[in-house]
């Protein structure tokens, strides 16, 4: 009672909880990421597709091995390149 009492005297208005919204404000809730979405052609999805598993091969290959994928992926690609890598030693 007390807290309502100093609140109108102070000017602010007291909001029962009733009222009170149980949803979170909107600064208070992390912004999603909005993604555009790629139409690509099935050819620029079957592109791609090597492109993305290249560093991650890279990464679990040791120091040795790196050279030696460069050099397949720069003469034939790197869909070559990633069938190469399944026969090198990890």
């Amino acid at each position: 009672m007390r807290s309502a009492v100093s609140a109108s005297a102070a000017g602010a208005t007291v909001l029962s909880k009733a009222r009170v919204s149980s949803q979170p404000t909107p600064a208070a809730t992390p912004a999603s990421r909005r993604h555009r979405k790629l139409n690509l052609s099935p050819r620029a999805t079957s592109v791609r597709k090597p492109q993305g598993k290249y560093p991650g091969i890279m990464r679990a290959l040791p120091a040795a091995g790196h050279e030696r994928l460069r050099k397949v992926a720069r003469e034939q690609g790197l869909a070559a390149a990633t069938e190469f890598a399944g026969t090198l030693p990890l």
